[in-house]
């Protein structure tokens, strides 16, 4: 069994996606596998912090992102008609003191989006089954659709 890549990483939301776009930016030859089989429309997350942004910089997704969402500098949570909390990002140390109302499914699509310009996709739907690490690295099961097992190397796993 031969080594098909440096780098597994499972699971392709914000954080995997993240992950693997810094790998491939750094020469990294990077897998994604993800048990869905579509990306999910829902969102679990509606803000982008400050040095997501800055991240998403180096990346070149920053402006892109801001486009697509809302920065927000100032927040009011108003319970049962009293304000609870008053909460503002202005005097952040950032070049982007806000929080950026985008969500989470807009996040994963311009991350798969930049990840597939460097030569990188994420393989759907494929389920990491199995993992057994050695001295060499990880020897990986994975489940593909239809039920088709793979046996395969990486040095590294993430999830």
């Amino acid at each position: 069994m031969t080594t098909t890549c440096e780098v597994l990483v499972v699971g392709a939301g914000p954080t995997g996606l993240t992950l693997a776009n810094e790998l491939a930016r750094r020469g990294v030859q990077v897998r994604v596998v993800d048990a869905a089989a579509q990306p999910s429309r829902q969102t679990r997350a509606l803000g982008v912090q400050a040095r997501t942004l800055e991240l998403f910089e180096k990346l070149g997704l920053a402006g892109e992102a801001i486009a697509r969402g809302l920065p927000t500098s100032e927040f009011h949570v108003i319970s049962e008609g009293h304000e609870m909390l008053h909460l503002s990002l202005d005097g952040l140390d950032s070049p982007y003191p806000f929080l950026l109302m985008l969500p989470q499914d807009e996040v994963e699509e311009l991350l798969a989006t930049r990840l597939a310009e460097v030569g990188a996709t994420v393989e759907r739907p494929v389920a990491l089954a199995g993992l057994r690490q050695d001295a060499d690295g990880c020897e990986v099961t994975l489940r593909h659709a239809g039920g088709a097992v793979e046996h395969a190397r990486a040095d590294w796993v993430v999830g």
